[in-house]
């Protein structure tokens, strides 16, 4: 525990919104704390919300775009910008009531705006549905602070879809992929993908779809090894620690973020997947590998020895 570095952010592992700490070096992402908050936390987190530094180290993340089509997945990987470019085409080409956007309340209220924005605005197309991962035990709560929706921005995605007048049920997407009306299907999938015991049984039914753009920060071998005749783009994401923006959890308090670190370099926010998939240039900045895992936030003050492992409890703790 020395030599981690430790950045604040929000949990993402179920709708309180815990305030906490993540800890890191170079080598990865190690534990969690509680970090103080009267009004959501006190000084306490839940057993489960200290292993959500897990599916952020790169061992669990898709790091590159992949394409396939016919059965085949090109043998080359993709930039994931280039790979939203090329979606923007194919968005074009497909009509308003054969396109269907599916997101999970993992994303940020900006992400939201950006990406359902952007399917009414400019694909005229207000087929979007929310996939809530545990139906039978969202309103669950163990009486301390672990709560049943297993996503940190539910209520955020909630008012969004709201600001937009869309209220769709999701057997009315499930039946529009297995009739063929809707023929490509866009979904931001969840980063935790321990918390979607679902995730399967959607697959299944998303992959039915002739033409899948799945965006997730989660490696998923069952799409990863897809061998089906539909095509399919997997466009890489950035989790919660590696962006900036807001949560609103589950008593509708808002709270603002700081993006702690960059654990995949090339891997996009999920309003910048929608802003290229819109047909619209943006410049994405480019970390090095040696700038992987470093501080994001430093004291102005603060010596920059990010790139070798040092002891950080006594670079921090100040002349004695």
């Amino acid at each position: 525990v020395w030599f981690l570095k430790d950045a604040e952010t929000v949990c993402n592992g179920c709708s309180t919104g815990c305030n906490v700490k993540m800890f890191f070096n170079k080598e990865g992402l190690f534990r969690v704390k509680p970090v103080y908050n009267p009004e959501v936390n006190g000084h306490w987190m839940c057993d489960e919300g200290r292993d959500t530094y897990k599916f952020v180290n790169v061992g669990h993340r898709l790091t590159k775009a992949f394409k396939s089509a016919n059965g085949a997945w090109l043998d080359s990987d993709i930039h994931p910008g280039a790979a939203a470019k090329d979606v923007a085409q194919q968005l074009k080409l497909t009509k308003s009531d054969e396109l269907a956007l599916v997101l999970t309340g993992q994303h940020t209220v900006e992400e939201y705006e950006s990406i359902v924005g952007m399917f009414v605005n400019t694909f005229k197309s207000k087929n979007i549905f929310h996939w809530v991962n545990n139906v039978d035990s969202i309103d669950t709560f163990d009486g301390l602070l672990l709560r049943g929706d297993k996503n940190p921005n539910t209520m955020g995605l909630i008012s969004i879809l709201k600001k937009y007048g869309i209220v769709n049920k999701w057997s009315d997407l499930a039946e529009g992929i297995k009739s063929k009306k809707y023929k490509t299907l866009v979904v931001a999938g969840p980063e935790n993908t321990f918390v979607y015991p679902d995730l399967p049984e959607k697959i299944e039914l998303f992959v039915q779809a002739e033409n899948l753009i799945y965006l997730s920060s989660a490696l998923i071998p069952t799409l990863c090894e897809y061998k089906g005749k539909s095509q399919v783009t997997l466009i890489p994401l950035k989790t919660f620690v590696e962006k900036s923006g807001t949560f609103i959890n589950f008593a509708g308090r808002v709270q603002k973020f700081k993006k702690v670190t960059t654990v995949v370099s090339e891997a996009l926010t999920l309003s910048e997947a929608a802003v290229l998939m819109a047909g619209e240039n943006i410049s994405l900045a480019v970390v090095s590998e040696a700038d992987l895992l470093t501080a994001e936030n430093k004291r102005p003050d603060q010596v920059a020895l990010e790139h070798r492992k040092k002891n950080e409890f006594l670079f921090n703790r100040g002349p004695l």
